[in-house]
């Protein structure tokens, strides 16, 4: 299966880039920070972090865990280009992979990409058709919130 040779390649880069790793996981750590502004008036702005990591290994498996600065946290377990309820893994080509999560309303696009013994991850939000607001769950407020924008500050990507 040519899925299954992307991942092996990737999985071998990555893991020859972190030698020292104790097993044969390679551990994903995307940090970033998100820009919401509320759709209601008067609109309000607030900011959040979030730290996701991934755990990707050598038999295309994936288990990774979330946490939100405000409250929300969450986890999931899957394999490279099969999907869970909401969460789809895929390998683009031997150093890049992208995380897509079906939030309802918009789809929430984290692609990393590896070098050597560094990574960079893009995290995106991008309307589906017919929808002019982001709806976001909300842990804090146990609810889904309208957004006019969700953007992404900054990143961070670690592989250890």
């Amino acid at each position: 299966m040519k899925l299954t040779a992307v991942l092996a390649a990737l999985v071998t880069m990555i893991l020859a880039s972190t030698a020292d790793a104790a097993d044969s996981d390679t551990k994903i750590y995307v940090n970033f920070s998100v820009k919401l502004v509320t759709a209601s008036a008067p609109a309000r702005s607030s900011q959040t972090m979030v730290d996701l990591r991934m755990t990707l290994k050598a038999d295309g498996s994936v288990a990774e865990t979330h946490k939100i600065a405000a409250g929300g946290q969450g986890g999931s377990r899957g394999k490279l280009g099969s999907s869970s309820e909401k969460i789809k893994y895929r390998v683009i080509d031997a150093s890049t992979i992208e995380r897509t999560v079906d939030e309802g309303s918009y789809i929430h696009r984290t692609t990393v990409r590896v070098t050597g013994k560094n990574c960079t991850a893009d995290v995106v939000r991008e309307l589906k058709p017919g929808n002019r607001v982001y709806r976001v769950w909300v842990a804090s407020l146990k609810r889904r919130i309208d957004y006019k924008t969700v953007e992404t500050s900054w990143t961070t990507c670690v592989i250890e």
